[in-house]
């Protein structure tokens, strides 16, 4: 049989013929071990330096047996030694092994087997895939063995354990102790690749290359300053309009990327830089399609959500044009203004100052001159960026000196 041939790793099953114990067989060498059919099963990387030993409490006579396929019986003297506590064999071939320890009162048998683990080569392959998994499993070629029961006078078949680590673009994505997985499909062409581990330590691995099928949208954003000094925002807020450059950072093989600004616009560049004008909180949804794909992957991000504000205008009631920096204009605070016209008057109803931009103001002076301290009067006609928003404000302000 070939299970006794073998020198890569060693397998060992005691079996006691007795209930008291009197002497104890070791594997100095083994890795790990099981039980099969009530016999303790030992697993060594390989046959270097690999032995059996037996100790007693007594000195006896000990002897040793290999296994015969064709008797079924541990009758192969190997070695006898007298009057010891210790003996100890090295392990040529797989297969059973025994040792009978006699004494002037009585003689017990000790059975051991002997076996190789390696895995001899692996298949992978990937039996399904879609936009989000991959479902793939891998066929273990490796030789079985088996010890020959004596309970039920017929071979019991060992089963060897491993550990699969599954990798996707060198990274490892699962552990399991099933031949299968399911792993996040790829998004980068790459190897998908699998690494056994048996119980003994010896590693053994397959790969397969995959082309990438699957995306992963994602995108960052940069929102163009336009901040004007007397412009209310807010972290939060904005005033439109509002700039913004959207990046596309996507993974994977995509051919069309399609941006939902909210519900106002569609955009098909790969980075559109899109102006937001009218009030509301928008959600940016990016999603990217691999037409290219038989299955038609696709993916999108919603990550980002800008709040544009309502448009205000707000004038202060009095300015101090003195050249020390701190209200020497008297212009609005404003949110969202499209249009903007103003009109100052003195008390006589003559024009002072004329403007068209909320982020210019009045200096207090007319003609180059100092106008005198008082009260002025203001006209204001302006529009928001929202439709059909617009304001027509009239009020004093007074000039302090």
């Amino acid at each position: 049989m070939h299970a006794f041939s073998r020198l890569s790793s060693i397998l060992i099953t005691i079996a006691l013929v007795v209930v008291d114990v009197s002497a104890q067989i070791v594997a100095p060498t083994a890795k790990a071990k099981q039980v099969v059919a009530s016999d303790t099963v030992f697993y060594f990387q390989n046959f270097e330096d690999a032995t059996l030993e037996i100790r007693c409490a007594d000195k006896a006579n000990i002897s040793w047996y290999a296994f015969s396929p064709v008797s079924l019986l541990f009758d192969s003297l190997i070695t006898t030694v007298s009057d010891t506590t210790h003996s100890a064999i090295n392990i040529g071939i797989e297969g059973g092994y025994a040792a009978t320890v006699a004494t002037a009162d009585t003689t017990l048998e000790y059975r051991v087997w002997c076996f190789a683990s390696a895995i001899d080569s692996l298949k992978l392959s990937i039996d399904s895939i879609d936009c989000t998994d991959m479902k793939v499993a891998v066929k273990v070629f490796q030789h079985s063995d088996s010890i020959y029961n004596y309970k039920d006078a017929e071979y019991k078949q060992i089963k060897h354990s491993a550990t699969y680590d599954w990798y996707s673009c060198d990274t490892i994505q699962q552990t399991t102790s099933k031949p299968q997985a399911t792993l996040a499909t790829a998004i980068d062409d790459g190897y998908i690749k699998v690494v056994v581990k048996n119980e003994v330590g010896t590693e053994v691995s397959d790969s397969v290359y995959q082309e990438s099928v699957g995306v992963l949208a994602s995108f960052t954003t940069n929102i163009r300053d336009h901040e004007i000094e007397n412009e209310v925002t807010s972290p939060t807020s904005y005033s439109a309009p509002v700039e913004v450059e959207f990046s596309n950072t996507s993974k994977g093989k995509y051919t069309v990327s399609e941006w939902a600004m909210g519900t106002i616009a569609r955009m098909y560049e790969t980075n559109p830089v899109y102006m937001f004008q009218t009030s509301g909180d928008y959600t940016v949804t990016l999603i990217v399609t691999n037409e290219n794909s038989p299955l038609g992957c696709q993916s999108s991000d919603s990550s980002f959500t800008i709040s544009v504000t309502e448009a205000e205008i707000g004038f202060p009631e009095a300015f101090t044009p003195n050249g020390d920096g701190v209200n020497d204009l008297f212009l609005p605070a404003y949110k969202s203004i499209k249009s903007y016209k103003i009109s100052i008057m003195n008390r006589w109803g003559r024009e002072v100052y004329k403007g068209t931009s909320p982020s210019e103001g009045w200096n207090g002076k007319i003609n180059g001159q100092e106008a005198p301290a008082g009260t002025y009067f203001y006209i204001v006609d302006a529009e928001a960026y929202d439709k059909n928003v617009t304001f027509h404000k009239k009020g004093c302000v007074t000039l302090l000196r």
